[in-house]
């Protein structure tokens, strides 16, 4: 039984065995195929790719060669008119200018073209053209049409003599009476030039002393109004440096509603400034010196005399 039992137990482990080789064979042919396709794919991706390049850069050199071979068409024409015009200044013969009227003959471009066609000529276009141009000349003159006749006579148009203005004579400057000279009366009444050396003395009831310019003096109020702006400004200046957390620490301080930055910082310099000056103000008395207190400080001190 027991050896029985052995064989029956090597046989289920060599059954396993084979089961598991079986299995992993399986799976490394999955791998090895998922490989083979993985790189497939990237093949082909590659080659798609340089494919791709390869044709913009065709398309590209395409696109340069047009445009060189533009340029070089350009060029060469430019350099072709520029020679043809070189050679009919070199070999044409000197022409002489004939003043005057002649006849103009008119030849259509119909003959031109039958003739340079008939002639199996090789010129291009721009030889015929810059021909045609060095043809050009403006040789005849306007003609006049008949004079217009008018049934009912017209009368001579009579415009009046032309005038030049004469030279070498001017007109006095009428002098107003500013640029004049000043005139005053003489006893017996008559008006005669007065002297530049000669002073008019001003009577004294038109004389006026220059009155003196007094120096404006500070009152107290306006003193204090000006040390208040001042400690105002002062006070201003030291609370625009602060941030907000220290200008809200400042206003749960002095019990002041803090809503925005700037508007605390007026709020505060305001507070300030009035808890500073509100017992200056309260000092403040005015004095009125009236006119007989001045009268009897001056007799005061001749009792005295």
């Amino acid at each position: 039984m027991e050896e029985h039992y052995a064989t029956e137990h090597e046989k289920r482990e060599q059954k396993a065995r084979r089961k598991l080789e079986k299995e992993e064979a399986q799976r490394r042919e999955a791998e090895k195929a998922a490989r083979l396709e993985e790189e497939c794919i990237a093949a082909e991706r590659k080659t798609w790719k340089q494919t791709q390049k390869k044709m913009i850069d065709e398309e590209r050199r395409a696109e340069l060669q047009k445009d060189l071979q533009i340029q070089l068409a350009m060029h060469v024409g430019d350099l072709e008119d520029r020679l043809v015009q070189r050679l009919h200044q070199v070999v044409a013969a000197p022409t002489r200018l004939i003043r005057g009227k002649k006849k103009v003959t008119y030849q259509s471009d119909v003959d031109e073209s039958s003739s340079s066609q008939g002639d199996g000529s090789d010129t291009s276009v721009t030889q015929q053209l810059s021909a045609c141009a060095e043809r050009l000349a403006i040789s005849e003159k306007r003609k006049r049409g008949p004079e217009p006749v008018f049934e009912d006579p017209s009368p001579p148009m009579e415009q009046p003599a032309k005038r030049t203005p004469k030279r070498g004579i001017l007109k006095p400057v009428k002098l107003t009476r500013r640029l004049t000279r000043s005139k005053s009366k003489k006893g017996g009444g008559g008006l005669t030039p007065t002297s530049a050396s000669k002073k008019i003395a001003t009577p004294l009831s038109k004389k006026r002393t220059p009155a003196k310019r007094r120096t404006p003096t500070l009152m107290p109020h306006s003193k204090a109004t000006l040390e208040r702006l001042r400690y105002r400004d002062n006070a201003l200046r030291e609370l625009k440096d602060l941030d907000a957390t220290e200008l809200q620490r400042i206003c749960r301080k002095e019990d002041i509603h803090y809503d925005k930055k700037i508007e605390a910082i007026f709020d505060i310099a305001d507070h300030r400034t009035e808890r500073a000056f509100a017992t200056a103000l309260a000092r403040v008395e005015r004095i009125a010196i009236s006119d007989d207190t001045k009268a009897e400080q001056e007799d005061a001190p001749a009792n005295d005399g």
